[in-house]
C-alpha cells in the first residue's frame, strides 16, 4: 500500500501537466456599435479557439461604462474609441494597448439638429447632447473647427447614449453628437437635419480594440485567439450576410435592415490584413491619437503631456497573420 502511495505521488505532477492548465479567462467588454459585433458573433457561433482561451464577451451600454469597467478591473480588454484608451491610460494604473483598428466610421456618427438649425454656424450658443468622455467630442470638435467655431462657443449637454433619443424629442438639447443605433431613431424624426458626419473626416474616427498590457504581455497566445476568432467571424459574416445581420441585430435591438445600412453606408470594415495602414509609425492610429489627445487637453478632459510610446500593438494582429510585424509602432 505504501509502494503504491509513493507511486501516485510521483505520477501526480505527470498526470496534472498531461491534462494542461486550463486556458485563461479573457473578458472583453463591447458596447452598441456595429464595428465589434464580431467579437459577439464569434463567441455565439464558437469561433474562439477555446484550447487557448476562455472568450467572456460582456456586454454594456456606452463608451463610457466600458472603459470604466476596465479601469475598475472587471474587463481585460474593451472596445471603443482613441479617447477611452488615453482616459484610461491617464484614469487608472492600467495600461492598455491598441490591438485592433476594428472599423473606421464614414458617415455613421453625426451631428443631427432639430428643425431651424440649418448648419454648423447656427450651433452657436445652442444646447449640443454629448455622451461624455467618448470620441463624441473630437467629432464635434473638429466639425466646429471647419465652421469657425470652438467647443466654448457652444453648450455641452452631457446625455447617455440610450437616452439621447429622448433628450432630442423632448427639446432638452438643440443638436446631439451620436451614433447607431440611437443615430437611427433621431434621424428618422421630422424635420432632423444631419449638419456634419464622419464621412467629413476621412479615416479619424476609428473603431479599435485594447487590452490591458500586463495581460498581453502574459497570455500572448490568448490575445491571438481572440483576434483570429474575430477575424473568422469576419470572413462568417461576408459568406452568410442574411444570418450573421440578424444575429449581430438582435443584440444591438434594430432591424436587420438597418444594421446592414449602417454598415454599408455609414462605416468601413478593417480587416486583419489591413491593420498595417492604421498601427504602423506612419499610419492613421498614431495621427488620430495624438490630435485627440491635444484636444483632451484643451477642454481638460486629460491633465497635459502623456507619453504615446508603447500604445500601439502592431504585433498582435501580425501574430494572428503568421509573421512578425513589417512596420514598428511608436
Amino acid at each position: 500500500m505504501r509502494r503504491l502511495h509513493l507511486l501516485l505521488c510521483c505520477l501526480a505532477p505527470a498526470l496534472l501537466a498531461c491534462g494542461g492548465a486550463s486556458p485563461p479567462e479573457l473578458r472583453i467588454g463591447i458596447n452598441p456599435w456595429p464595428g465589434y459585433e464580431h467579437f459577439f458573433l464569434a463567441q455565439e457561433l464558437g469561433l474562439y479557439d477555446t484550447t487557448l482561451v476562455r472568450v467572456r464577451v460582456v456586454e454594456l451600454s456606452s463608451l463610457s461604462d466600458t472603459r470604466r469597467a476596465f479601469e475598475r478591473g472587471q474587463l481585460d480588454a474593451f472596445t471603443g474609441s482613441t479617447i477611452e484608451l488615453l482616459k484610461a491610460r491617464e484614469l487608472s494604473s492600467r495600461r492598455p494597448r491598441l490591438i485592433l483598428v476594428s472599423d473606421y466610421s464614414d458617415g455613421a456618427d453625426v451631428v443631427l439638429a432639430r428643425p431651424g438649425i440649418p448648419d454648423l454656424r447656427s450651433l452657436r450658443g445652442r444646447r449640443v447632447g454629448i455622451e461624455p468622455g467618448t470620441l463624441n467630442l473630437y467629432l464635434l470638435a473638429r466639425a466646429l473647427e471647419g465652421a469657425g467655431l470652438a467647443l466654448a462657443d457652444i453648450e455641452l449637454v452631457p446625455v447617455d447614449l440610450p437616452q439621447m433619443p429622448a433628450a432630442f424629442r423632448r427639446g432638452a438639447v438643440d443638436a446631439v453628437v451620436t451614433y447607431p443605433p440611437a443615430s437611427l431613431d433621431i434621424a428618422a424624426l421630422p424635420g432632423t437635419r444631419t449638419l456634419f458626419s464622419s464621412r467629413d473626416l476621412p479615416g479619424e474616427i476609428l473603431g479599435i480594440a485594447a487590452i490591458d498590457s500586463a495581460f498581453l504581455a502574459a497570455e500572448g497566445a490568448a490575445v491571438t485567439a481572440l483576434l483570429r476568432g474575430f477575424e473568422r467571424a469576419r470572413q462568417y459574416a461576408l459568406a452568410h450576410p442574411v444570418e450573421a445581420d440578424a444575429r449581430m441585430a438582435a443584440r444591438e435591438r434594430i432591424s436587420p435592415q438597418a444594421f446592414r445600412a449602417a454598415l454599408d453606408q455609414g462605416m468601413r470594415l478593417v480587416a486583419l490584413a489591413e491593420q498595417e495602414r492604421f498601427l504602423g509609425a506612419d499610419g492613421k492610429a498614431a495621427e488620430v491619437l495624438s490630435r485627440t489627445h491635444q484636444i483632451l487637453v484643451s477642454v481638460g478632459e486629460l491633465r497635459g503631456p502623456q507619453s504615446l510610446d508603447r500604445v500601439l500593438a502592431p504585433e498582435a494582429t501580425a501574430a494572428v497573420l503568421g509573421s512578425p510585424p513589417r512596420w514598428s509602432a511608436p
